[in-house]
């Protein structure tokens, strides 16, 4: 099974991926912000990140950047998720999810 991190600002959406994703035999972290997160990424070293787009401290886009920017995680799966009234710069994402150094 997969180590996925979910960073997320919404405690709903932490808690239910989180539940979802343990009954299905994965082990998480959560983080509320993306400087959390970043801090949690290092430590657990995840298979996969699910992150919010918009959050505090540090959005989903330079969360994302800053992983790529390490040749060594650039096969870690990254989903970034919205909510309904949000859109993803798709330049951005996709610029993001291409770095590699």
């Amino acid at each position: 099974m997969k180590k996925i991190l979910i960073v997320d600002d919404s405690q709903v959406w932490r808690t239910y991926l989180q539940n979802l994703l343990e009954k299905h035999g994965h082990t998480t972290e959560v983080a509320k912000d993306g400087l959390e997160g970043l801090n949690k990424f290092f430590m657990f070293l995840p298979d996969i990140v699910i992150l919010d787009y918009v959050m505090p401290k540090l959005n989903g886009i330079h969360f994302t950047r800053f992983i790529r920017s390490f040749n060594a995680f650039k096969n870690v799966g990254i989903l970034m998720l919205t909510g309904a009234e949000e859109t993803i710069n798709r330049f951005w994402a996709k610029k993001a999810e291409q770095m590699h150094f």
